[in-house]
């Protein structure tokens, strides 16, 4: 490590997914010098420090939740450190840190909404068997479509009718004629 005394704080991109826990964190930094990267993690923290020729970077997370420390994986790439490392929860963060801290952003290239990712989660489950479920839905609806269960929901309007109070109607009172007088009567 060098004698500077300036310290910049990079830029972290971060991102989180669910199949599998994990999250995505990316520190922005000019040319680091591979020999001077250090990354340490815990159980509620990560700690960055690297060099280059024009800074020293520093910067620690102190984390939202728990992660899984021996699961870190980086590699570095241009001016961008990727780490990805497991969380031990499964619920989403809020946020990647427990306090807000300026320059952490969201990393929307790589962020996946839950919503998003069970939905996913269940379209690759369909593929994986090899069978579309809108198939096998609409073989179900068409075996529904049974003319015993349509004069069964039938029968059940007409016992709705008499729950409204309308079975002490007297239908013998209403002629055909009648309603035929009515409708002619408005024109």
């Amino acid at each position: 490590m060098s004698g500077r005394t300036n310290l910049t704080m990079p830029e972290v991109l971060w991102a989180q997914r669910n199949t599998p826990p994990v999250l995505l964190i990316t520190f922005t930094v000019t040319d680091v010098d591979t020999n001077t990267l250090s990354l340490i993690p815990t159980v509620d923290s990560l700690a960055f420090y690297g060099e280059s020729q024009e800074a020293s970077y520093s910067r620690e997370l102190k984390f939202w939740g728990t992660v899984s420390p021996e699961s870190m994986k980086f590699t570095v790439n241009g001016n961008r450190v990727f780490v990805e490392i497991s969380r031990k929860e499964t619920e989403y963060w809020p946020r990647l840190t427990k306090l807000k801290e300026q320059g952490i952003r969201t990393d929307f290239d790589h962020w996946v909404d839950e919503d998003e990712e069970e939905e996913e989660a269940g379209e690759n489950f369909n593929n994986d068997l090899g069978f579309d479920m809108g198939d096998m839905q609409l073989d179900q609806a068409r075996q529904k479509l049974d003319m015993s269960d349509i004069q069964n929901q039938l029968s059940g309007l007409a016992g709705m009718s008499q729950g409204m109070g309308l079975s002490n109607v007297d239908e013998s009172q209403f002629s055909e004629s009648d309603e035929y007088e009515e409708d002619d009567a408005e024109d």
